[in-house]
């Protein structure tokens, strides 16, 4: 296993373990796209307040996503490069 799909959670994890050191967490912030979700009015409205979510979900969640986001890249790269082999 290489490839974005590795490298992608590993960064993230290291700026998480960074930021924790950050009471205000706005690193996480910037850096979460379930974070974003979690703190948009329609979430609030419709499920609960984010501050009932434990942090480490929201981390754990964010994790997952950069892995499925690598696993998306290198799937693209790959895909574009058997392109331009069979051309």
């Amino acid at each position: 296993m290489r490839g974005f799909k590795l490298w992608l959670p590993i960064i993230y994890t290291l700026v998480m373990l960074f930021a924790l050191s950050d009471e205000t967490n706005i690193v996480l912030f910037l850096l979460s796209p379930p974070f974003w979700l979690v703190e948009t009015s329609w979430f609030v409205e419709n499920f609960f307040h984010p501050s009932k979510i434990p942090l480490p979900l929201i981390c754990t969640l964010t994790i997952a996503f950069w892995f499925l986001v690598g696993v998306i890249i290198d799937i693209s790269i790959r895909k574009l490069r058997n392109k331009k082999t069979n051309n």
